[in-house]
């Protein structure tokens, strides 16, 4: 068996310890792959209607909203159920605690925060073994064996002065996890700090990277920078998977060209796990035994249902982000393709004509010019004005650079946006150590 073959024997008795039911889950897992269309759409059906019953007897949010809508629960469909957002899960968290589960046996989870609003939800260990078996099933197409060696790019805040207790335990966990952690605020410290890093990568070997594309692409810069030969640093890499933010193609093509492997991309959440992940052949494909994806409105919003969440369900839940769905053709799996996740929706530009401009378009504008940018963050500050912040890898941008940029923003927004260039000697970060390449300060409801 797959997970019987992991890397380390250290590794498998910690995943039996934390995750009771890995094995049965994972052969559950694994199952789905074989089956056709039609057994797919039966089984996410089964486990759809499971979940709704469960949370109009159990839920008292929505035991409350189905009395009070006359629900025959006997003929329920999702489509019954209201979109919710974060804020109506903050405003009203006691209430979609399951009454089958003592709140404090359950793990209080945060949301990233990504957008500005993180909140708490709570998690049944348990529930989580099922989503934990779609991770390492996304892996195994790209050839990744758990417990194989890894190096995580996220932001852990390594600039903090942690007390011994709290490094000892950082320690023991990268070492029975086969993980090299790595802080992608500590990447953009200095030349210092990221050339110490990439040393400590290089003696660690890890069979793939894992992680903030943008912060794993600092450590693709500093390799071709320095003209070193990625292969020869990291003899053992075999793929590098991107999550957690969006991959650019300038991203993609930089990854390729330097380390020489299979890049991927998985797309999910903390409330859900992988929402979806690739195929061999690159295709983002949902992980429909585990979710059901729909995309609303103008703005093609992502509204998930967890299928495996009983004790805080997430059901028709809007996390932000704007997807494009696909169809089920064009691949050998029976799950229903991602055609292409379209960023947050603080990362959309709002336009004066009430339509939006997606973040790669923008991003676009900048593309092919590592020559002349180091790093870059474009900020809306109204409908008709852009503010480029670009750190430069000379003191300023030739005219002829600034002019190409304005000139495609203000085509590509039909005329109606000016760019202004600030230059700048850091682009922070947020928080959790992202970066974020596009920001609307405009309130996308109102157009303010």
């Amino acid at each position: 068996m797959y997970f019987l073959q992991c890397s380390s024997k250290l590794f498998f008795l910690k995943e039996l310890l934390t995750h009771p039911h890995i094995c049965r889950d994972w052969r559950r897992c694994m199952a789905v792959e074989h089956m056709t269309r039609g057994e797919l759409e039966r089984l996410q059906q089964r486990k759809l209607q499971k979940l709704l019953r469960y949370a109009v007897l159990h839920v008292p949010f929505y035991r409350n909203y189905a009395q009070e809508h006359h629900w025959d629960i006997d003929a329920l469909s999702l489509e019954q159920f209201p979109v919710l957002d974060k804020a109506a899960f903050r405003s009203h968290e006691a209430e979609f605690i399951s009454d089958e589960y003592d709140r404090s046996r359950l793990e209080c989870c945060h949301t990233s925060g990504s957008t500005g609003e993180p909140f708490c939800f709570y998690s049944d260990p348990k529930e989580r073994t099922y989503t934990y078996a779609t991770f390492w099933r996304g892996l195994a197409r790209a050839g990744i064996r758990p417990g194989d060696k890894r190096v995580w790019v996220k932001g852990i805040d390594e600039t903090a002065q942690l007390p011994p207790v709290a490094r000892c335990r950082r320690k023991l966990w990268s070492m029975i996890n086969r993980c090299l952690l790595v802080d992608a605020h500590f990447l953009t410290v200095s030349p210092e700090h990221l050339a110490r890093t990439v040393e400590n990568i290089r003696r660690y070997n890890p069979v793939y990277f894992h992680g903030y594309a943008a912060s794993i692409a600092e450590i693709a810069r500093w390799v071709k920078e320095s003209g070193r030969d990625a292969r020869s640093l990291f003899p053992s890499l075999r793929a590098v998977v991107s999550e957690s933010e969006k991959l650019y193609p300038e991203q993609r093509e930089l990854f390729e060209e330097v380390f020489r492997v299979p890049v991927y991309e998985n797309y999910g959440s903390v409330e859900f796990g992988m929402i979806a992940q690739p195929d061999t052949d690159g295709n983002l494909l949902l992980n429909e035994d585990h979710i059901v994806a729909e995309s609303t409105g103008g703005d093609e919003e992502a509204v998930i249902t967890n299928l495996d969440s009983f004790a805080f369900p997430f059901i028709r839940y809007k996390n932000g982000d704007r997807i494009r769905l696909g169809g089920d053709q064009g691949h050998a799996l029976p799950f229903r393709r991602l055609n292409m996740v379209l960023g947050r929706m603080t990362e959309c530009l709002k336009l004066p004509s009430g339509g939006t401009l997606q973040a790669f378009a923008i991003t676009s504008a900048v593309y092919n010019l590592s020559e002349w940018i180091r790093s870059y963050q474009f900020i809306q500050t109204d409908l008709e004005h852009l503010k480029l912040l670009v750190v430069p890898c000379r003191e300023k941008l030739p005219e002829d650079v600034v002019r190409k940029i304005s000139a495609y923003i203000h085509d590509v927004s039909g005329g109606t946006l000016q760019t202004d260039i600030e230059y700048v000697t850091r682009i922070p970060l947020t928080k959790n150590g992202k970066r974020l390449f596009v920001i609307s300060q405009i309130d996308h409801q109102s157009g303010r």
